[in-house]
């Protein structure tokens, strides 16, 4: 399936005038020359694809077992009310979903950059290994009003039984200030 969509995947950008892969020099900048409407529209079939390919719960997934979990959940909270607003997350077998809201500058690649760094040599510890335990894109998204907001924490909340686990096998977070925030008329942006 992966070997598929990376095949859809190349097979659209040559189509599109694009002979490359984003980590390839220049790739921005040629996907960024691409028509708005394309490039919005290559980032959400990507996108989905992305999130059902790791809905799979394919590969490894260090994440399944409770401690690498709970090494990621502290480091998720490390900055809580420092540098981000903690939301509503999922720490699925293979990857995480996460709402947060950004605090005192702080930039959002680099709050997870340092979050990536940090629960990664915990983990490769907890788990005696070595290696890449992250890939090095992440992909974010700007929530803009209140239904998206919704749309999101519902996905998140629903994302376990989707992938069909079992307790025991993702860690649920659901964010009390979230929960009055939007009650409350809680503005994301």
């Amino acid at each position: 399936m992966v070997s598929q969509w990376m095949g859809e995947r190349k097979a659209w950008l040559l189509a599109h005038g694009i002979d490359g892969y984003p980590d390839d020099a220049g790739w921005k900048d040629e996907f960024a020359r691409l028509p708005e409407k394309d490039r919005r529209m290559f980032q959400r079939m990507n996108a989905r694809r992305l999130f059902d390919e790791l809905d799979q719960c394919r590969g490894t997934c260090w994440l399944r077992s409770p401690p690498p979990r709970e090494i990621l959940r502290e480091s998720i909270f490390h900055f809580d009310e420092s540098r981000w607003r903690v939301g509503d997350f999922v720490i699925m077998p293979n990857h995480i979903h996460l709402l947060a809201v950004m605090t005192n500058g702080y930039e959002l690649e680099d709050v997870l950059y340092s979050i990536k760094r940090f629960s990664a040599r915990k983990i490769n510890v907890a788990l005696d290994r070595s290696g890449r335990l992250w890939q090095q894109e992440s992909y974010d998204h700007i929530v803009r009003d209140q239904a998206e907001l919704y749309r999101i924490r519902k996905y998140i909340a629903d994302n376990p039984a989707k992938a069909g686990l079992k307790v025991g096998e993702y860690d649920l977070f659901s964010s009390e200030w979230l929960d009055a925030g939007v009650s409350g008329g809680f503005d994301p942006v």
